[in-house]
């Protein structure tokens, strides 16, 4: 499939055609996070170390909610605090894709 992220178009795509195609859809900031070797589908990329630190990216209400951890110091806090993400993926052709359930979570331990 064309609009996939490692697609041949994907990833051979210029930064220039990448800022050509977010302007096509109004987007007037870009940003970028260079990913880390294990942030892949199966894991979350890491942003910042709180949600506040992502403030300029979202309105909606932040939310408490129980977490499942197993870490060491999850013993500290049973609680993770979310807030829904409108995110869309967007391909070199303009087509958006939405990412359902989409949101930035704070894990305090």
């Amino acid at each position: 499939m064309d609009g996939t992220y490692d697609s041949l178009s994907a990833t051979s795509a210029s930064l220039a055609q990448l800022v050509s195609a977010f302007r096509a859809k109004g987007c007037s900031n870009i940003y970028v996070k260079k990913l880390a070797a294990n942030d892949n589908s199966k894991n979350q990329p890491y942003f910042g170390s709180h949600l506040t630190d992502l403030s300029f990216l979202y309105q909606g209400e932040v939310t408490a909610s129980q977490s499942g951890s197993v870490k060491k110091d999850s013993r500290k806090s049973s609680v993770k605090y979310q807030v829904e993400f409108p995110f869309n993926w967007l391909d070199l052709s303009g087509n958006t894709y939405a990412a359902p359930n989409a949101k930035l979570i704070y894990y305090p331990q």
